[in-house]
Order: C-alpha cells, then structure tokens, then sequence
C-alpha cells in the first residue's frame, strides 16, 4: 500500500500511532540499557520536530551569507554506525548565496590522544593544528571584553539617570502640589517619565549585552576542547539544509567571521582530489 497517497491517509495514520508507540517503548528500553543513547535520540526527535514546523516559514535570505572557509555550528541529527552525528562543528566548503536552502560542509572533531598529536589521524581525516582554537578564543575573549566595556558604560549611565529621577522625586516630595501642579509640579512628572522610560532602556540593552556575554562564554567553552588541535573528517563531507545551522544566524553571533585560513583550505582541497578526483 502507497500511504503516500490521500485515498489512503487513515491506513497510514493508525500507521503511525503503532510506529510512535513502538518509538516510545524502544526508547523507554533503551534509556536502561543505553541511557545515553536513549538521551541523545530524544533529543535528534525534540529537535526535528522543531525543524518541521519551521520548514513552512524557513526563508534563507534571512540568514547571514556563508563563505568558503567559514565555521558554523550544526545539528547533523540522530545517525547510525560512524556517522557523525549531533551538534558538531563544520567547515563551509563554498561560496554560498544567501538564496541557497542548503550549504555544503566537512564536519570537524577535536583532536584524541589516540591521534598522537595529529601525527596518526585516520586518512580519511585531515589534522588542521590549533588555528582554529586560538581563532576562536581570540575572537570569543575580544568580544567579552568589549560587551563588558559596553556594560560599564551603561551601568554608569543608569546611575547617572537613577540619579535625576531620584533628584526630581526629592524636590517634588516638597512642592505643595495645590499651588505648583501647573508651572512645577506637571513639567517634573513629565521629565521623570522620560527618565523612566531611558532607564527601562537601559536595563534591557543591559540584559541583551549579558546574555551576549552569556552565549560567548558558553561557546568558548566550546571551543576548548579544541585546545590541543582540530581534526576536519574529509570523507564525511555533505550538504544540510540551513534549517541545521545553530550559529552564526547573524552578522552578530559569536561564530560570525570565524574562519579557517586559506593554507588549510588548500590543504582540504587536495585531500578531497585524492578521493574524489579521478586520476
């Protein structure tokens, strides 16, 4: 039976619920002999569902333009065997426009002691150094830096503010309001409106710079277990929908401009020649 067809959509929805309870059960059973098995495919099946309902409404123009060199975070989903799967890191391997609905990558691992210090990584794999580590703690520690410039800057101007309200409150507190409501007391409440509404400004730009600091400092964290050296998986190169790509969205995000150098970039071009290239 076709259960694609609509002739057949009540087949295919008691289809369905058999599958989704056997799901349920497979995965409660799984969650005590592989609990992290079980965990992990939880989460590829709350995240896909998530993707599907975005799918109707997904416009890449949206999204920042990808370049050729460029590292993004994906969610490559639940995969079998030795495919790498989950949230991983990867490498743009073209010029992409931002009309296009998929990206091609190579996804990146960090460095095992089994690879000895990149010297025995499998041949399928290419060993790209620390560049990419130092790369993004550099890029990470700056932009912390200059959140907390910013956030020292924007608490000394909610004091100040804090400050005229706190002032204008005091006075009005003394004026008899029957005599100076027209000429004092209106202008007063007007200007601490004002100073009200610059102060929840403040307080929510102050908000936004420390979720930003937040987010950077969960990436560089990241990013360190990248410490000792990078690892790009040649073979395992493949093309995703921008629905999969977590960071950078935005020209603002803490992955955005962060990219490998044109040396390794070369590097991976020839490696990609010696499997795909016929000679």
């Amino acid at each position: 039976m076709d259960y694609k067809k609509t002739e057949n959509k009540e087949q295919l929805k008691e289809k369905i619920r058999l599958l989704m309870s056997d799901y349920t059960n497979m995965l409660v059973d799984l969650a005590d002999s592989d609990t992290h098995k079980s965990a992990i495919l939880y989460y590829w099946l709350k995240d896909y569902k998530i993707m599907i309902n975005r799918e109707g409404s997904f416009n890449p123009k949206y999204l920042k333009e990808y370049s050729r060199g460029d590292i993004i975070s994906v969610n490559l989903g639940f995969k079998p065997g030795s495919e790498q799967g989950g949230l991983h890191y990867g490498i743009v391997i073209e010029d992409n426009p931002k009309t296009s609905d998929t990206v091609t990558i190579i996804p990146l691992r960090s460095l095992k002691p089994k690879d000895n210090n990149g010297k025995e990584v499998h041949w399928s794999e290419l060993f790209l150094g620390n560049e990419l580590y130092e790369k993004a703690e550099r890029k990470l520690r700056d932009g912390i830096a200059s959140c907390n410039k910013k956030l020292t800057i924007l608490h000394l101007e909610d004091e100040r503010v804090s400050k005229q309200f706190k002032s204008i409150s005091d006075v009005l507190s003394l004026i008899d309001s029957k005599n100076y409501v027209k000429e004092v007391v209106n202008p007063l409440k007007d200007n601490m409106l004002f100073l009200k509404e610059e102060t929840d400004k403040i307080i929510n730009s102050i908000a936004e710079i420390e979720q930003q600091i937040k987010m950077m400092q969960t990436w560089r964290d990241k990013f360190s277990k990248m410490e000792n050296g990078s690892v790009a998986l040649i073979k395992q190169i493949t093309t995703i929908s921008k629905i999969r790509i977590i960071n950078p969205i935005k020209d603002t995000d803490a992955l955005s401009g962060l990219r490998i150098s044109v040396k390794y970039l070369n590097s991976i071009d020839n490696k990609l020649k010696e499997f795909y290239i016929y000679k």
